[in-house]
């Protein structure tokens, strides 16, 4: 444990970020609290809440404090003394907390200690090791852009820590005030380290202490908010500590009035100048202007390097940045598939992966090591009738125009765009003239008297026609399956990649997953993997139900999946809970939003059924991953399914919509073990013959050579 105890702060405004952040501390054990303050408003906190844990609180104000009082918020209830801020937008190594803890030492006056920060998309490259101040006070990222090999040499110490990944003593830090909370973001640490400093404090460079920054994750770079706020807080301190002075206005209009000039020109907004003149119209409690200050790079060399870091951020590269753009945040089979493909494509090109905003983003992102952005596009809905459709219609012309800026503002040379259902980016693509790689996972919904109607068959044709119109935008195909390439009948170049399937992921701790959620090793096992939605029949597997417990009374019957953010789907998802009530299952149905690694659930699972029923299948890889597993599968007869999996060789087929079908199906794996094993062991070979890793990761070079981006 260190000599010192420890409170790390994380102010966020993000669960998702949050939560990336709190698993990369999760590798250093509890040996320090942590304080979350969750800036965002009550109704977000409550849809997506930041679990408490233990040695973690969350503090919730219910609405934005911005960055200063959050910290402040957070300083005054912690506990620890060495306070530890590390942005929403970072991930830190194993052993950061203790490393930059043990760099505070108020007896040697060194109260405040900066880590470093690797940029996400070069991780050779640091990002930030602290801060830098020139004579007009104007602040840079210490080292940024410099590789991270130069630290092994030795590196004088900043001036003070950035805020992203920084260490205060905390009794100091009280003593002057913590933060000024009149910078809403942005400068607060530039104030408080001058105060700091005023006192005679000193920073040190813990270099070993290192993490990854997702620079301007928080408000996007470039955005009027961010400069805005950049410029208000640099007006701010501008009168604050008396650096207006006849020997240094030339110096700062030297600075300020290109920096500004240039943000208006490249981000086409003048949050940078209206927010100069508002800090420079503030009355903060004057300071003397600071003396002592390192030594800092000088006008030209700063000006060349904020540049350097924009062109960066912005996207800027000499091959161009890929965009890779999913129709969910949700893990679904595209995220899967792509998995393997998204991370060789990262060693290639710089990416960034688009999701939208409107949904929580499953952690497995993260896992791919690029940018991930959330953005406001969504699939159409194609619904509400003729007034539906207009304001549809409105909505996605604002999307195209959304991603055009963004493709157009990250220079992006290639769009992945993983989905046939979000016409809005293959448009904006195509305005562009960026070529496009599409990859379709979709086929247009199979008509079933259960969901007929003058509705749902404007639908069927609208998603025909969408797959056919985005596979003609497309400089390149891949189709997860010989059906899917069959519905969307494309004219350009067309080749079949099977999702990758590696069988160690189906291999795990069943007797340990078993014994968590309370299930006897012995108890008959059925599961369900999916999206919940009408489509996916989960329904029509609880009405199965009743008719297997008769037979196994003890059975258990797990369904894993969450509804998308539409309407529909989070209705369905209530009247699947109504249904479980109705049938008297309610100790027999276990429900989980999601199951990571997948090999957990299948190793504990007997019995796996995707009752699919207007859901037309496009590939069905977990029935594959079962095999894997060694776990047999009932799968309805829909999309893909009866050209991959043969009844009575690979699975049990039954036709969709008949609960008494999946019934005896499970019923008949269940009591005979051997056909079980024999199906399991035709679906893996099934999977290895045409789903190898390698094989579809030469598919996707193939198809991405095509636009441009190839093995370097």
């Amino acid at each position: 444990m260190n000599p010192r105890s420890v409170s790390v702060i994380i102010p966020t405004l993000s669960a998702e970020r949050c939560r990336a952040v709190l698993a990369s501390l999760a590798q250093e054990g509890s040996d320090f609290e942590t304080l979350v303050v969750d800036n965002r408003d009550a109704s977000s906190t409550d849809a997506d809440p930041i679990e408490e844990g233990p040695a973690r609180r969350v503090l919730r104000p219910g609405r934005n404090l911005g960055y200063s009082a959050a910290v402040n918020l957070a300083a005054g209830e912690a506990q620890g003394e060495t306070l530890v801020l590390i942005n929403d937008d970072c991930t830190v190594d194993e052993g950061f907390v203790a490393r930059i803890a043990a760099g505070v030492d108020p007896e040697a006056q060194v109260t405040m200690a900066a880590g470093v920060m690797r940029q996400s998309r070069r991780p050779e490259l640091i990002d930030s090791a602290g801060m830098e101040l020139d004579r007009t006070l104007l602040v840079f990222d210490y080292l940024n852009g410099q590789p991270l090999s130069m630290l092994e040499a030795g590196t004088p110490d900043p001036v003070g820590p950035s805020g992203a990944a920084a260490a205060f003593d905390r009794k100091t830090f009280l003593a002057v005030g913590g933060f000024d909370e009149n910078l809403f973001a942005y400068w607060e640490d530039v104030d408080l380290v001058l105060r700091l400093r005023e006192r005679g404090g000193r920073c040190r460079l813990v270099a070993d202490a290192r993490g990854t920054h997702q620079h301007s994750a928080t408000l996007g770079s470039g955005s009027v908010e961010k400069n805005r706020l950049m410029g208000f807080g640099r007006g701010y301190v501008l009168r604050k500590w008396g650096v207006l002075s006849p020997s240094r206005i030339a110096s700062v209009v030297a600075r300020d009035l290109p920096l500004a000039l240039g943000q208006a020109a490249v981000d086409r907004n003048l949050g940078g100048v209206t927010g100069r003149l508002a800090g420079l119209r503030s009355r903060p409690e004057p300071r003397s202007y600071p003396t002592d200050l390192p030594d800092s790079t000088g006008l030209a060399g700063n000006l060349k390097r904020r540049w350097r870091r924009r062109s960066g951020v912005r996207g800027a590269s000499p091959t161009g940045q890929v965009a890779v753009v999913f129709h969910s945040g949700l893990m679904s089979g595209p995220l899967r598939s792509l998995e393997n493909e998204i991370r060789w494509l990262s060693s290639e090109r710089d990416v960034a992966v688009l999701v939208p905003a409107s949904e929580v983003t499953d952690p497995l992102f993260s896992r791919l090591g690029v940018e991930v952005v959330q953005l406001d596009y969504s699939v159409p809905t194609l619904e509400g009738g003729a007034v539906g459709a207009v304001k549809e219609f409105r909505d996605q012309w604002r999307q195209i125009r959304l991603l055009r800026a963004f493709f157009r503002d990250r220079g992006t040379s290639a769009v992945l765009v993983v989905t046939t259902a979000v016409p809005s980016a293959l448009i904006a693509a195509q305005r562009e003239e960026i070529p496009v790689v599409l990859y379709a996972a979709e086929i247009p919904m199979e008509s079933n008297a259960s969901r007929d109607g003058i509705g749902v068959r404007f639908r069927q044709v609208s998603r025909r026609i969408s797959n056919r119109g985005a596979s003609s935008i497309a400089a390149s195909v891949l189709a997860c399956s010989p059906a899917v390439a069959d519905a969307i009948s494309a004219k350009p170049p067309v080749s079949i990649h099977y999702p990758s399937i590696d069988p160690a992921l189906s291999h795990g701790d069943g007797a340990g997953f078993r014994r968590e959620r309370g299930i006897s090793a012995d108890v008959p096992l059925v599961a369900c993997v999916g999206s919940i939605s009408p489509g996916r029949g989960q329904h029509v597997l609880l009405e199965a139900l009743p008719i297997i417990l008769e037979a196994h009374p003890d059975s258990c019957l797990i369904i894993v999946g969450q509804p998308f953010a539409r309407r529909g789907d989070r209705q369905y998802s209530d009247g699947l809970d109504a249904l479980i009530r109705q049938l008297g299952v309610t100790q027999s149905v276990v429900r989980i939003p999601r199951v990571e690694p997948i090999g957990e659930l299948l190793a504990a699972t007997n019995v796996l059924v995707n009752p699919a029923l207007t859901h037309a299948e496009s590939f069905g890889r977990v029935a594959f991953e079962a095999g894997f597993a060694g776990v047999p599968a009932v799968v309805s007869r829909v999309g893909a399914v009866p050209d991959l999996l043969e009844d009575g060789k690979t699975a049990r087929l039954v036709d969709p919509g008949d609960s008494g079908q999946i019934a005896r199906a499970v019923l008949e794996l269940l009591d005979d073990p051997s056909l079980g094993d024999r199906l399991a062991e035709g679906a893996a070979g099934v999977a290895a013959d045409i789903a190898s890793p390698d094989r579809s990761l030469a598919v996707f070079k193939e198809a991405m050579g095509r636009v441009g981006v190839s093995a370097s």
